[in-house]
């Protein structure tokens, strides 16, 4: 019983790291760069929150959304100067943790395997040699 619960979780934290490697955040807005520019520029744009390369732009209507920035290193100053108020966020780095556990998993699970096929062999082994020592 506890075996096939081991199991179950070692499959779900498999599929886990599977599809967490192709979990990507969904663009859902429209807005191209070049859109929001042109809304900062005539007075639109109340915020605009720079985490990296995502930009999490606050309208004056009040509908938040969020676009990739392509790089642009007069964007900062652009925005101040139409009065958009820019503030900034260090970019979100996984705990140490899950770093470990994420690119140490795969290894641990092949040792894991690895090492319960020595300890079956190694019984199986010591079981043959005790039953020829009986008889």
């Amino acid at each position: 019983m506890l075996q096939k619960i081991g199991v179950w979780l070692i499959v779900g934290l498999v599929l886990f790291t599977v599809f967490k490697q192709f979990d990507k955040p969904k663009d859902q807005s429209q807005v191209t760069y070049s859109q929001f520019m042109d809304d900062a520029k005539v007075g639109k744009v109340k915020r605009v929150d720079v985490q990296g390369r995502t930009l999490q732009v606050t309208p004056n209507d009040g509908n938040k959304y969020s676009i990739v920035s392509p790089g642009d290193i007069w964007m900062v100053g652009d925005l101040m100067k139409f009065g958009v108020q820019v503030t900034g966020k260090a970019d979100d780095e996984p705990s140490m943790l899950v770093s470990a556990l994420y690119y140490l998993g795969p290894t641990l699970l092949i040792i894991g395997f690895w090492l319960k096929q020595m300890m079956n062999q190694a019984c199986w082994f010591l079981l043959c040699i005790t039953l020829d020592l009986l008889y």
